[in-house]
């Protein structure tokens, strides 16, 4: 499977698992729903990052930038999203796992 699909298969997820925030209020449940969107975020910037570095161009809103054209400015914006990504995941396991409501 390619990287630019399953970026957007994250995509969806994060909002599917966001939906069902609406309708729960259980607080166990909304930690669950919670962690798995925030999940889902974080793996999305990892896999836009992962797409990126294969494809050799990543775009950021309406900016292309090229690894042959551009190499600091690809590397570092690579090594941002991915730094966002990382903290993301994390982020989503302390709200699962570690958070007290």
């Amino acid at each position: 499977m390619n990287l630019n699909r399953l970026m957007w298969i994250f995509g969806a997820l994060f909002v599917l698992f966001g939906l069902p925030l609406f309708f729960v209020e259980d607080r166990s449940w909304v930690r669950i729903w919670i962690g798995l969107s925030t999940l889902s975020l974080g793996c999305f910037a990892l896999a836009m990052a992962g797409d990126g570095v294969v494809k050799g161009e990543i775009k950021l809103q309406f900016s292309l930038i090229r690894r042959a054209t551009q190499p600091r400015t690809f590397w570092a914006t690579v090594a941002l999203v991915c730094g966002a990504g990382v903290a993301v995941v994390a982020t989503a396991f302390w709200a699962m796992f570690f958070k007290t409501w």
